[in-house]
């Protein structure tokens, strides 16, 4: 059964990894576009595949989104796997009046190592189980999607595409909800993702979002009061984390050094106003 939902699955490991994701999703009637390394990926991908090597992650979602040819378009990365119930609850909560984007919980395998499984924590902690749908103000960015119909898209740059900007524009267009049923398990390694370089550079992006055309004085203000972000992060991410992630210490030391790595990109990027060559490292 064919749905008017498409997947853009954004491949970060690629190989069996990506070959799983996509068939999980193809299972429950989806269209399927994988927009990633044609080198790695295309021989991976028994769908429709667009070749964008070399090019960070909310390029490739704006090329997916262009190449959707459904109302409603999802954005996912082969790092995590649905559930059974994640399609047909995906098109629920996106036919609901008002809603103009879904996401869902992200819960994350134990079967990772503890290095991989703190950047779960740090990625997707806050985004675990709910008990009913309901309006939130930010998605997972490894799994929502969107009611095209109900967004204007045309202007986007791949700029608008990176989470913060991205979930700011639905959100003057309608509602934002979080489904229960449209979860996913983070269950594969990433290990570049998982690199303290690639949290600083996330942070760095960040940081420049949040200061970006202030003046220099304002930036300044904005880089001091980040320095206090690693300690933040990580007492936000031990207040969320599952008992069983919380039980373990090597998790959480590992997560308490991506968040000093993201603290100290986050400081020079409000600092500069601009994330330099960060925006093309975000793997």
């Amino acid at each position: 059964m064919s749905m008017d939902l498409t997947v853009v699955i954004v491949p970060l490991v690629g190989g069996a990894t990506l070959t799983r994701c996509v068939g999980d999703f193809q299972a429950q009637g989806v269209k399927v576009i994988v927009v990633g390394d044609a080198a790695r990926d295309a021989s991976c991908a028994p769908a429709q595949f667009i070749a964008a090597a070399d090019m960070a992650v909310p390029a490739r979602r704006l090329i997916g989104l262009r190449a959707a040819q459904t109302r409603f378009v999802a954005m996912v990365e082969d790092t995590c796997g649905p559930r059974a119930s994640w399609a047909q609850a995906c098109l629920s909560a996106l036919s609901e009046d008002g809603v103009v984007a879904a996401g869902g919980p992200i819960a994350i395998s134990m079967d990772l190592p503890p290095q991989l499984r703190a950047l779960g924590l740090c990625e997707y902690g806050r985004f675990g189980e709910v008990a009913e749908r309901r309006s939130v103000g930010v998605l997972p960015g490894a799994n929502f999607a969107l009611d095209l119909s109900a967004i204007d898209t045309a202007g986007w740059s791949d700029a608008d595409l990176v989470d913060n900007a991205l979930f700011a524009t639905p959100c003057a267009a309608g509602r934002l909800v979080m489904e229960p049923a449209m979860g996913v398990e983070y269950r594969a390694a990433h290990a570049d993702g998982a690199a303290l370089s690639t949290r600083f550079h996330h942070g760095r992006i960040y940081g420049a979002g949040q200061t970006a055309g202030l003046g220099l004085a304002q930036r300044l203000i904005h880089a001091c009061l980040a320095t206090l972000a690693p300690a933040v992060l990580s007492a936000r991410t031990l207040a969320v984390a599952p008992p069983a992630l919380r039980a373990s210490p090597a998790t959480l030391a590992w997560a308490a050094g991506m968040h000093l790595a993201w603290g100290v990109g986050e400081v020079l990027g409000k600092a500069a106003g601009d994330p330099g060559s960060s925006r093309g490292r975000w793997v």
